[in-house]
């Protein structure tokens, strides 16, 4: 494991590599965790995964938004998506120059995953995305975090409450610019649309006359939901869970070597998953 900090030096980001010991063969994965709470629980469980993809000689690279970790800045100093789209963009950057690898393999967990989705569909260096129960509406993404927050102030022997500022909101210890969650709610993921080999795990069964030929759904065994927050740490430390993810993964790059694809522009992609 290696601690890397890259970008310009007063917005600097963290990212750790875990190279493995033999050849990467131009398999190299970014992972593009949760934003706030989901972050925080899921940070070693992420880790984790690295340490499973390196063992299968893959490249992997955990990478810190800015606003999270050890990255610069707050939560509330994130104005827009764009943002946190423009550090998984440096990210890439970042990865394909100490991996060697042509191109790379987004892996991002809820809204990881829907923010790795938008960057995929524009950057060509991306060959192709697994997408760990993304979140597809925003609005109701946030109305899940706002019960869980309001649940975990009544749990309180004092009444607790958020202080009302019109600029910001404060969700499970995160403050977040009212500009920012305006763009959250407004979010929608449209998966089928996007022209990138997909692997989409999930607890639940897509119907296979609803998507792509280039989308795959591996339907993940677990009894807990990951969209539940109180359950999402729980589910990450199984390591039946993580097997299944690695195994995904690990299935994915070999479609790709098979015929060739890694490295090579997205239409001819296309044109072979297709």
């Amino acid at each position: 494991m290696i601690a890397d900090f890259f970008g310009p030096s007063n917005r600097q980001l963290l990212g750790v590599n875990y190279p493995p010991r033999g050849d990467v063969g131009d398999r190299a994965v970014l992972i593009c965790p949760p934003i706030g709470q989901e972050y925080v629980r899921t940070y070693w469980a992420l880790g984790l995964l690295c340490n499973q993809l390196a063992r299968k000689n893959i490249y992997a690279m955990r990478l810190d938004y800015r606003g999270h970790g050890d990255s610069f800045g707050k939560t509330h100093d994130v104005n827009s998506i764009e943002d946190w789209k423009l550090d998984i963009e440096s990210a890439i950057q970042k990865l394909k120059a100490d991996s060697g690898c042509r191109s790379v393999m987004l892996v991002g967990l809820r809204f990881g995953a829907s923010l790795a989705a938008e960057v995929a569909a524009e950057n060509y260096d991306v060959n192709s995305l697994v997408a760990w129960e993304p979140v597809f509406r925003g609005d109701q993404y946030l109305a899940e975090l706002r019960l869980i927050h309001k649940n975990m102030l009544d749990l309180w022997y004092k009444p607790v409450s958020t202080i009302k500022d019109p600029d910001h909101e404060e969700l499970l210890g995160s403050l977040y610019t009212s500009t920012l969650l305006s763009e959250i709610a407004l979010w929608r993921l449209e998966l089928d649309s996007l022209l990138v080999p997909q692997l989409v795990l999930s607890r639940e069964e897509r119907a296979p006359d609803n998507r792509p030929a280039w989308q795959r759904n591996l339907v993940i065994d677990d009894e807990d939901s990951w969209k539940k927050l109180v359950e999402l740490e729980v589910a990450w430390l199984r390591p039946h869970t993580t097997q299944q993810v690695v195994a995904g993964i690990v299935d994915m790059f070999d479609r790709l070597d098979l015929n060739e694809l890694l490295g090579n522009s997205r239409d001819t992609l296309i044109g072979a998953e297709s």
